[in-house]
């Protein structure tokens, strides 16, 4: 049988249907107990969360060695319940569940789904907690079955589709499940998810507008430049890998080379088989070479993606010669199957979500942006095709889009609760959420640690782009950024009013930018400055930076100063409103260097204190979950004390994580002889009244950035911060050391030593 050729794999006479799932016919002979199940009534509708079909007793090793086909397929299906593992003596049932526990229209009314998956589960489980168990527990997602032969009513099929579907009636929508192949793939079912997708999702999966591309013209191989016009096309997202010993990374004389990685031939032939002739590839639309294109490029990577028609994602294998499971010469896990009467039993096959999340494709820097900015993305695992786009979800194994809807926001129907693995654009529109985007991607991984801005661009560039959508009271919210720092201008969440000077907003909005934490430590990335996220190799937390979250509140009518350095050392200093917007415009034609003038503290009195370290992270950190940093403390304090007593701020080292088993310390920061500390006060300090209260049950805080002298400068090392509940005072008041209320003794201590001053920070 042909590459792509239109299988009907739930047909009998199909030749498919002679695929062995566990190496064995499908003609052998059931057991007596599996030939006893009534298939008749196996899928009828469930009343209530679940019913049992039938008791399968032990499924073990014999079970895996049996002549019975159903035997067989039952113990690689079994939902395992014990904690401790598999349980070879444990007792199973054959169970009938609803599809999905939710479903819904577009306009959130709920529709019962018609027909019913089956679940191999031990006894073990009450009977009111399988139906939750299956469908919420993410290590039971690969161990739901369906009826490849149950089809659809004829009226919900995909050419009657647009005359019946009527959103104010309750259809129940029909569930079958699809027999699919180990080596061949239905490139039609993927023609009727796009189709269905550019004729209904107009508006949630709209492609955008670009010029000035090159694409790979998948006819004759040929690199082709596009200037105003440009076709559609298809974008490729996957692992780079290894560098290659040869050069078949690089166009040769405007055309591929002869000699292509798997998943790039398999690409091309995708492309063609959905009715597409041209495809974007990096390695090939870009010239590497060039170092002026690369940049162009890199920086349109947020067009690129959003304007490609589908997105093909390889989320299986580590690299580009790994092929496209199912396409070429790749072949895919087999689907366990086995017929029971009427009904051909097969695997849903591992949640999809759980695969993606497992793939490799998942850890890498470049991909995440590649997987949020695309409008239609035809994922290939080792399994499975799926696709996701904006609008719906379709799963290979499964007839039709088996989402929420056909319309609205995509679900996985086995976790309908659970919204689809890449983040949707709107719902990351606020641009607060930015931050939430760079908490998933510091956690992937880059070959170049150079390329940790670029590898998110895309994502600041959608971002900055948005400028002037959202409405801030009368002002249009804006967000711009500056060498990895968003800065947000107006924020509809923050509780102290925005400087009403629109250039001291952006400061502002910079400065709050500063105040990002870590939520682990890494080493130090020379090539970017300290002050941003992207200077080190930490993770960050899942939340919004305070500052940015609440803002500032200033008392002073001295603001916060910033002046940008350029590459030969000219100074801009951003309260001119054209400085501020050419260094946004023009990052590159400046350096790492800023200059803040504000307030600061000299010659910070740290300590290393192990027994309050030990205390503080035992008792405090874990019952108020500082941050949701766990134990990320350093084991250092900053005293600040006078004749009558101390207040001690824990600091949060970029460097160093406290060891509670250790008494010696590990150093403050790599060097810890290298250079004075000092702390940078982002906030007020101006006065020592209490200090505001915000929701949440939280109060006003003041981040004070740790700054070490390396030499003509100074570079970010860690944090502090001044916040009620945050300090200690020693000697302790009588009840707890803990301060709950903030009078102003302890504001004094910290603040009575500032000093206005101008600090080169790089």
């Amino acid at each position: 049988m042909a590459k792509w050729d239109r299988v009907s794999y739930n047909d009998p006479d199909s030749p498919q249907f002679a695929y062995r799932a566990d190496g064995y016919e499908e003609e052998d002979e059931l057991c007596p107990r599996c030939a006893t199940i009534d298939s008749g009534s196996m899928f009828e509708k469930v009343t209530g969360f679940q019913r049992p079909i039938a008791t399968l007793g032990k499924l073990g090793p014999a079970a895996a060695r049996s002549s019975c086909p159903a035997c067989r397929f039952f113990y690689t299906m079994k939902n395992v319940h014990s904690e401790d593992g598999i349980d070879d003596d444990a007792e199973y049932i054959l169970w009938n569940l609803p599809p999905s526990p939710k479903w819904e229209y577009i306009d959130y009314k709920i529709r019962e789904p018609a027909g019913s998956i089956l679940a191999v589960v031990d006894q073990e489980f009450k009977d009111d907690d399988v139906y939750w168990e299956v469908h919420s527990d993410k290590k039971h997602r690969n161990k739901c079955i369906g009826s490849a032969s149950v089809f659809f009513d004829q009226k919900f099929g995909r050419d009657n589709f647009e005359d019946t579907w009527d959103y104010s009636e309750r259809y129940p929508v029909p569930f079958a499940s699809r027999r699919i192949g180990a080596t061949t793939i239905d490139s039609d079912n993927m023609c009727d998810w796009l189709q269905l997708c550019q004729e209904h999702h107009w508006e949630s999966c709209e492609i955008g507008g670009l010029n000035d591309i090159k694409l790979i013209d998948c006819d004759d191989g040929s690199i082709v430049h596009f200037g105003n016009t440009v076709p559609s096309y298809f974008a490729l997202s996957y692992v780079w890998g290894p560098p290659s010993p040869t050069n078949n990374h690089l166009a040769i004389n405007g055309k591929l080379p002869k000699v292509l990685p798997r998943t790039v031939e398999d690409a091309i032939t995708v492309t063609k088989a959905l009715g597409f002739q041209y495809l974007w590839i990096d390695r090939y639309c870009i010239d590497q070479k060039k170092p002026e294109e690369v940049r162009t490029q890199v920086n349109k990577m947020d067009e690129i993606y959003k304007g490609a028609d589908v997105t093909i994602v390889a989320a299986a294998g580590s690299g580009p010669d790994h092929g496209l499971p199912g396409v070429g010469e790749t072949p895919r896990k087999p689907q366990p199957a086995v017929r029971i009467g009427q009904h051909l039993l097969v695997s849903i096959m591992t949640d999809t979500t759980q695969l993606v999340e497992d793939a490799i494709w998942n850890t890498r820097g470049w991909t995440f942006q590649e997987g949020f900015l695309a409008n239609r993305r035809l994922i290939f695992t080792d399994q499975q095709v799926y696709w996701d786009c904006r609008g719906a979800r379709g799963l290979e194994s499964v007839q039709g889009f088996y989402t929420q809807g056909f319309f609205t926001k995509k679900r996985n129907f086995l976790t309908a609760d659970k919204p689809s693995l890449f983040a949707n654009q709107e719902e990351y529109e606020d641009f607060e959420n930015v931050w939430a985007l760079l908490t998933r991607y510091t956690r992937r991984k880059l070959t170049n640690s150079s390329d940790a801005i670029r590898a998110f661009r895309g994502i600041l560039n959608h971002y900055t782009k948005l400028s002037g959508k959202f409405k801030y009271g009368d002002e249009v919210e804006r967000m711009t950024e500056y060498l990895g720092i968003p800065i947000i201008h107006h924020s509809t969440v923050r509780q102290f009013p925005d400087p009403k000077d629109p250039i001291e907003k952006k400061i502002q909005g910079f400065l709050a930018g500063l105040c990002w934490v870590n939520a682990t430590h890494g080493p130090r990335r020379q090539e970017f400055p300290s002050w941003s996220w992207a200077g080190w190799g930490v993770e960050l937390p899942n939340e919004i930076p305070e500052a940015v979250e609440n803002g500032f509140h200033s008392l002073s009518g001295k603001p916060t100063q910033v002046v940008a350095e350029t590459l030969d050392g000219q100074l801009k200093d951003w309260r001119l409103g054209s400085c501020f917007e050419y260094c946004m415009a023009h990052p590159d034609d400046y350096s790492r260097f800023i200059r803040i003038t504000g307030w600061t503290i000299d010659n910070l009195n740290i300590q290393y204190m192990p027994e309050e370290a030990r205390g503080w992270t035992n008792s405090f950190l874990q019952d108020k979950q500082l941050w949701n940093q766990g134990n990320n403390i350093s084991g250092y304090f900053a005293v600040f004390k006078d004749t009558s007593c101390a207040v001690h701020l824990p600091l949060y080292s970029l460097h160093q994580t406290y060891d509670e088993k250790s008494d010696e310390p590990a150093g403050f920061v790599p060097d810890s002889n290298g250079g004075e500390i000092i702390g940078l006060v982002l906030g007020r300090c101006e006065d020592y009244g209490p200090l505001k209260k915000v929701p949440r049950n939280k109060s006003e805080s003041v981040t004070i950035l740790l700054l070490q002298y390396k030499g003509g400068y100074y570079e970010r090392v860690g944090h502090a911060r001044f916040e009620m509940g945050h300090m200690r005072l020693d000697p302790p008041p009588p009840e707890r050391g803990f301060i709950e209320e903030n009078p102003w003794p302890p504001a004094k201590l910290v603040f009575e030593r500032k000093k206005r001053r101008v600090i080169r920070i790089g």
